[in-house]
């Protein structure tokens, strides 16, 4: 199996929880509970190092 390299994102948006309790008119996320599957805060964190790692050159972050 040959190596595969794993493109560059140019950008990546990463909604890091769904819980919201402001409920913004202006908002587009669809905030609410908490979902029993999100990642801890370590998870995520290792996910944002990584994302950087592969060179993104815009990280979005959203929830909360």
């Amino acid at each position: 199996m040959e190596d595969q390299k794993i493109p560059t994102p140019a950008l990546v948006s990463f909604g890091i929880t769904r819980q919201c309790d402001l409920k913004c008119k202006h908002c587009y996320s669809d905030a609410g509970e908490r979902e029993a599957d999100e990642l801890s805060t370590e998870e995520a964190k290792r996910v944002i190092s990584d994302v950087a790692e592969l060179g993104a050159r815009l990280i979005i972050l959203d929830g909360g």
